[in-house]
Protein backbone atom coordinates (compact mmCIF):
# COMPACT_ATOMS: atom_id res chain seq x y z
CA UNK A 1 0.00 0.00 0.00
CA UNK A 2 2.71 2.90 0.74
CA UNK A 3 4.44 2.13 -2.28
CA UNK A 4 0.99 2.91 -4.42
CA UNK A 5 0.63 5.96 -2.01
CA UNK A 6 3.98 7.23 -2.55
CA UNK A 7 3.98 6.66 -6.18
CA UNK A 8 0.60 8.05 -6.71
CA UNK A 9 2.01 11.75 -4.31
CA UNK A 10 5.03 11.67 -6.81
CA UNK A 11 2.27 11.83 -10.19
CA UNK A 12 0.48 14.39 -8.64
CA UNK A 13 3.74 16.91 -7.41
CA UNK A 14 4.84 16.27 -11.15
CA UNK A 15 1.74 17.04 -12.82
CA UNK A 16 1.25 20.18 -9.91
CA UNK A 17 5.17 21.34 -11.15
CA UNK A 18 3.80 21.60 -14.85
CA UNK A 19 0.82 23.46 -13.60
CA UNK A 20 3.00 25.99 -11.68
CA UNK A 21 5.70 26.19 -14.11
CA UNK A 22 2.95 27.55 -17.14
CA UNK A 23 1.06 29.11 -15.26
CA UNK A 24 0.58 31.94 -17.20
CA UNK A 25 -0.11 30.04 -20.24
CA UNK A 26 -2.08 27.36 -19.31
CA UNK A 27 -5.38 28.83 -20.22
CA UNK A 28 -4.21 29.54 -23.44
CA UNK A 29 -5.38 26.22 -24.48
CA UNK A 30 -9.34 27.45 -23.42
CA UNK A 31 -9.60 30.45 -24.47
CA UNK A 32 -7.64 33.65 -25.85
CA UNK A 33 -9.91 36.20 -23.22
CA UNK A 34 -6.33 38.20 -21.64
CA UNK A 35 -8.49 38.88 -18.68
CA UNK A 36 -9.43 35.36 -17.97
CA UNK A 37 -5.90 33.86 -18.44
CA UNK A 38 -4.79 36.39 -15.68
CA UNK A 39 -7.47 35.21 -13.78
CA UNK A 40 -6.70 31.74 -14.31
CA UNK A 41 -2.77 32.15 -13.63
CA UNK A 42 -3.58 34.19 -10.12
CA UNK A 43 -5.13 30.37 -9.08
CA UNK A 44 -2.84 27.76 -10.56
CA UNK A 45 -1.38 27.49 -6.82
CA UNK A 46 -5.03 26.08 -5.35
CA UNK A 47 -4.86 24.18 -8.38
CA UNK A 48 -1.67 22.55 -8.16
CA UNK A 49 -2.46 21.95 -4.33
CA UNK A 50 -5.52 20.13 -5.23
CA UNK A 51 -4.10 18.04 -8.05
CA UNK A 52 -1.63 16.49 -5.60
CA UNK A 53 -4.46 15.67 -2.79
CA UNK A 54 -6.90 14.36 -5.44
CA UNK A 55 -3.88 11.93 -6.94
CA UNK A 56 -3.55 10.77 -2.79
CA UNK A 57 -6.84 10.67 -1.76
CA UNK A 58 -8.39 7.99 -4.49
CA UNK A 59 -5.97 5.69 -3.53
CA UNK A 60 -6.14 5.99 0.66
CA UNK A 61 -10.37 5.65 -0.43
CA UNK A 62 -10.04 3.00 -2.47
CA UNK A 63 -8.20 0.67 -0.21
CA UNK A 64 -10.17 1.67 2.85
CA UNK A 65 -12.99 1.06 0.89
CA UNK A 66 -11.23 -2.45 -0.22
CA UNK A 67 -10.94 -3.12 3.52
CA UNK A 68 -14.22 -3.19 4.17
CA UNK A 69 -14.38 0.57 5.72
CA UNK A 70 -17.18 2.02 3.44
CA UNK A 71 -19.41 3.50 5.89
CA UNK A 72 -15.83 5.35 7.68
CA UNK A 73 -15.49 6.10 4.37
CA UNK A 74 -18.89 8.13 3.72
CA UNK A 75 -19.04 9.63 6.91
CA UNK A 76 -15.04 11.13 6.63
CA UNK A 77 -16.32 11.77 3.04
CA UNK A 78 -19.47 14.18 4.64
CA UNK A 79 -17.61 15.33 7.23
CA UNK A 80 -14.85 16.69 5.05
CA UNK A 81 -17.24 18.52 2.74
CA UNK A 82 -19.67 19.98 5.38
CA UNK A 83 -17.17 20.88 8.35
CA UNK A 84 -13.76 21.59 6.56
CA UNK A 85 -15.18 22.59 2.86
CA UNK A 86 -18.81 25.05 4.00
CA UNK A 87 -17.37 25.76 6.92
CA UNK A 88 -14.12 27.22 5.87
CA UNK A 89 -14.87 28.01 2.57
CA UNK A 90 -17.54 30.71 3.32
CA UNK A 91 -15.17 32.65 5.94
CA UNK A 92 -12.19 32.55 3.28
CA UNK A 93 -14.20 33.17 0.41
CA UNK A 94 -16.16 36.42 1.69
CA UNK A 95 -14.71 37.41 4.67
CA UNK A 96 -11.27 37.40 4.16
CA UNK A 97 -11.79 37.90 0.05
CA UNK A 98 -10.47 35.17 -0.89
CA UNK A 99 -13.22 34.27 -3.25
CA UNK A 100 -12.46 33.56 -7.15
CA UNK A 101 -13.03 37.00 -9.03
CA UNK A 102 -15.75 35.58 -10.91
CA UNK A 103 -16.87 39.34 -12.48
CA UNK A 104 -13.53 38.76 -14.92
CA UNK A 105 -14.89 35.63 -16.13
CA UNK A 106 -18.29 36.62 -16.27
CA UNK A 107 -18.15 38.42 -19.88
CA UNK A 108 -17.16 35.55 -21.48
CA UNK A 109 -19.76 33.70 -20.59
CA UNK A 110 -21.72 36.16 -21.23
CA UNK A 111 -20.94 35.82 -24.90
CA UNK A 112 -21.27 31.87 -24.92
CA UNK A 113 -24.52 31.84 -23.84
CA UNK A 114 -26.18 34.90 -25.50
CA UNK A 115 -26.71 37.79 -22.91
CA UNK A 116 -24.77 39.72 -24.00
CA UNK A 117 -27.25 41.22 -26.91
CA UNK A 118 -25.69 38.81 -29.50
CA UNK A 119 -27.73 35.49 -30.61
CA UNK A 120 -26.13 31.78 -30.10
CA UNK A 121 -24.94 30.58 -33.00
CA UNK A 122 -27.32 28.19 -32.81
CA UNK A 123 -30.23 30.14 -32.27
CA UNK A 124 -28.94 32.34 -35.66
CA UNK A 125 -28.71 28.85 -37.74
CA UNK A 126 -32.51 28.02 -36.58
CA UNK A 127 -33.91 31.38 -37.97
CA UNK A 128 -32.07 30.99 -41.56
Amino acid sequence: MHAVVVESLLIGVVYMALVLAFRDHIAIIYTTDVDLQCAVSKITRLLGLTMVLNTVQPVLSGVAVGGGWQGLVASINLGCYYILGLLLGYPLGYKFNLGVRAAQASAPVQKWDGTDETKPLLQENQQA
